[in-house]
């Protein structure tokens, strides 16, 4: 009877194939036998439609592979006690990583994202934390908080200078519907205060979490649709817990993985709480039943937002004056030291880098050739010497060349196709900007070369028109030097992942050990047993856990002067002992030992072959990527 686990177990079994078009060839030589030839026709016909639909299901059922071979689950006498002796030998190692839910997105997610970056933050990781950086706006040069007005008795908007501390040199105002450096993310208040982020570091990963307040970001106006003013209310108070949008990146600063989350957008009346725990997507593991449930209701299923659209740049930290950043749009030293925040991270991007999206329901949902990144097939550029702002810096086609360089040099892109960034998002941007904005933060890319146009029309335009052609093939305009945003998933025991198996050895389990294998009593059973080291150190991530194993065996028989019988089996989805259905994996920074019993025939005549190959799974829309196999070599001697 076979188990549960063993119905994940696939393999098939190649013999000497027949030559049907001979048989068919010399039936229709003889005109008597046409009319059989129709009906075996339109029987092998609905023989292969069925074989199709079955082979579809077999793809789509909880098998948590991707599979290539059939699997009869009746099977034949032989492949039952095949897979009963697999499973008595082995246990239930035979499992696919993030496989539990596959109807679920949000609890998919979350299994992939763990299998990749190792573990998530603890319940702890909210913008309570005492490490989270409030953002605030500024106006005229101001600092603007939400305060307490002791002469009104109401909260107001403060505007403060750097380094006062006499209200008597502030001002108060009510309403806020210009600032100097607003925000660039659209469907947002483009003034809006009082967001806060925070990052904690897991060894190489960082996750970042933005709690940001928004409230109607656009309204009816006298000219049609406008942004909306933001007015004093407490809920834009520094100490008000309430958001409305959860977003968080999670970025391996090694493998240059990502990840992107997104809780469910909340209406004005239901917004987030930043003093509730974190829940992590997927929860805390496989087993984690109630974590599971609550990460179903809070995050979205949909990946609404194009999040890599703007997170374009090697890297998905965005440079914007928006968020406070010390070296972004303060022209002023005080204000600068004053009113600035470092906990975003400045990194030299590379064209060339790893920069990967984990996450197959995002995949589908935002890289697919209809939606506005476009296949994710944006590109990276560094530019020749002659193109000033690029010999530093990448820019790229997507959202960090098309809009916020744009916005960094004050201009309006006239070819800005992507979602919301059109002409009606620049002429907002434009009104909810202050002149003291224009002239002393938004401006804020050309280096040490002030506002001089010359330089913003002269020496910048070469990069921007490298970012503006968009589609673009790679052996276009080759002086831009374009690589693609979004790399591919790294092979195992590859150029990018350098790991691969290592001691690999074989043998056969001795006569007395092998006996319960023997089912039949006829002796003729054996057991091989193939071990091997392997280490999925790709990102130095100790708990990772998206590799599994696959073995092939051949077994070639000879009976006298009978021809030799080829037979394969494929075995796969093979994780190490201890490593069991479902169960997370033990961190650790040595090789792992891996090891397969694996019940064969024991005859004289036999000759066993084995090959082992390394299979990561991608979690995008790619599938697997298999690695180079390796093959044991084994006499049969020891068998007999």
């Amino acid at each position: 009877m076979k188990t549960a686990i063993l119905k994940q177990v696939y393999f098939k079994q190649v013999y000497e194939p027949v030559n049907v078009f001979s048989i068919m060839e010399g039936l229709f030589k003889e005109q008597r036998y046409i009319p059989l030839i129709l009906v075996l026709l339109m029987v092998l016909g609905l023989g292969l439609y069925f074989f199709t639909v079955t082979l579809t299901k077999i793809h789509t059922m909880d098998s948590h592979s991707n599979y290539d071979t059939d699997f009869n689950d009746a099977g034949d006498a032989g492949d039952e006690e095949f897979m009963d002796e697999l499973g008595k030998l082995n246990g239930d190692i035979f499992w696919a990583p993030a496989s539990k839910d596959l109807d679920s997105p949000v609890t998919l997610s979350g299994d992939q994202i763990r299998s990749v970056f190792g573990e998530f933050p603890d319940e702890t990781f909210n913008c309570a934390d005492e490490d989270a950086v409030s953002i605030h706006i500024e106006v005229n040069g101001n600092q603007v908080k939400l305060e307490h007005d002791p002469i009104t008795g109401k909260e107001r908007f403060l505007h403060c200078p750097p380094n006062v501390f006499s209200l008597s040199q502030c001002k108060w105002t009510d309403v806020i519907d210009q600032c100097d450096k607003p925000s660039l993310a659209g469907n947002v208040n483009f003034c809006g205060t009082a967001s806060r982020i925070v990052k904690r570091s897991i060894g190489p990963v960082d996750w970042m979490l933005l709690c940001r307040k928004s409230k109607d970001s656009i309204k009816e106006g006298p000219e049609g649709i406008e942004s909306a003013p933001v007015y004093a209310e407490n809920y834009w108070s520094r100490d008000n817990p309430y958001f409305r949008l959860y977003g968080m990146i999670g970025y391996n600063n090694v493998s240059g993985e990502v990840a992107f989350i997104d809780g469910l957008v909340r209406n004005v009346s239901d917004h987030y709480n930043w003093n509730d725990p974190f829940i992590a997507p997927g929860g805390t593991g496989y087993n984690d039943i109630d974590g599971r449930a609550k990460a179903e209701k809070f995050y979205d299923p949909k990946n609404s937002v194009d999040c890599h659209t703007c997170h374009d740049n090697k890297q998905p930290w965005i440079i914007t004056p928006h968020l406070n950043q010390p070296g972004v749009g303060y022209l002023d030293a005080h204000r600068r030291k004053a009113f600035s925040n470092s906990i975003i991270p400045v990194v030299e991007s590379v064209p060339s880098q790893p920069y990967r999206i984990i996450g197959s329901n995002y995949v589908e949902k935002r890289c697919n050739e209809e939606s506005l990144g476009k296949g994710c097939r944006g590109l990276a550029f560094r530019s020749s010497k002659t193109q000033y702002c690029t010999q530093c810096h990448s820019l790229t086609t997507l959202n960090t060349g098309r809009l916020f360089s744009f916005a960094a040099l004050n201009k309006t892109n006239p070819k800005m196709m992507l979602g919301h960034l059109q002409e009606k998002f620049w002429k907002e941007l434009k009104k909810s900007t202050t002149g003291f904005g224009l002239n002393n933060g938004t401006t804020w890319m050309p280096p040490r070369a002030g506002h001089d146009q010359f330089f913003i029309e002269e020496k910048a335009k070469p990069s921007i028109d490298c970012a503006l052609q968009y589609p673009l093939t790679f052996s276009e305009e080759a002086e831009c030097e374009y690589s693609r945003i979004f790399t591919d998933c790294p092979i195992p025991g590859g150029e990018i992942d350098t790991f691969r198996p290592t001691n690999l050895r074989a043998g056969y389990l001795p006569g007395e050990a092998r006996s319960a294998a023997n089912s039949d009593g006829s002796g003729r059973r054996g057991v091989a047993v193939l071990e091997w080291d392997y280490k999925n150190g790709y990102g130095q991530i100790p708990g990772r856990d998206d590799v599994r194993f696959e073995v092939r065996m051949e077994s070639v028989s000879s009976r006298g002067n009978v021809s030799s019988e080829l037979r394969k089996r494929i075995i796969r989805d093979i994780s190490y002992p201890g490593h069991t259905l479902f169960s997370e994996p033990e961190p650790t920074e040595e090789e792992r030992n891996y090891m397969l019993n694996l019940p064969i025939n024991c005859q004289a005549d036999d000759e066993h072959r084995f090959y082992l190959t390394p299979v990561r799974y991608c979690f995008d829309t790619s599938g697997v990527a298999k690695g180079k196999s390796m093959e044991f070599s084994v006499e049969n001697k020891e068998c007999n």
